[in-house]
């Protein structure tokens, strides 16, 4: 009750100067609107810029989780699995195979593991093709099998 009563006595100190001369006071109160309207839309600006990075990042993490999920799904196909074992048993994860580039990339089991992003083709003569496993795939592979 007190605090309304001082209020009301501040009120009545100030209430003949804002009588006498209302158009300071109504400028005053326009300029405080004002400056209040540009630091909500830099405030909202700011926070849009943000939204937009993490929304950028967590699409990112979405299309990186969606890869790998694939990328397991193909492994616990058996011939996938196998094909993808084979290659990361042999020394340095690399195999060479007597077929042309396109009797490899014909088979369904390395065309997926290319597909993919697990294994890398290079021809190395006509009837000459090295199968090698990248490195995201032999990390997933030993966590797969950790697990």
């Amino acid at each position: 009750m007190e605090l309304l009563e001082g209020f009301l006595e501040g009120l009545a100190e100030v209430w003949p100067a804002i009588n006498h001369a209302p158009m300071p006071f109504a400028l005053l109160g326009i300029a405080v609107l004002l400056l209040g309207y540009v630091v909500g839309g830099w405030y909202y600006r700011t926070e849009v810029r943000v939204l937009k990075a993490l929304g950028g990042v967590l699409e990112q993490r979405i299309k990186s989780h969606e890869q790998e999920n694939a990328r397991l799904l193909a492994l616990l196909e058996p011939k996938t699995r196998e094909a993808f074992s084979a290659i990361y048993r042999a020394p340095s994860h690399k195999i060479d195979v007597p077929y042309s580039l396109a009797q490899i990339a014909a088979r369904p089991e390395y065309s997926r593991l290319l597909d993919l992003g697990m294994i890398n083709i290079e021809q190395m003569a006509p009837d000459q093709t090295s199968l090698c496993s990248t490195s995201a795939a032999s990390k997933l592979w030993e966590a797969l099998k950790q697990k």
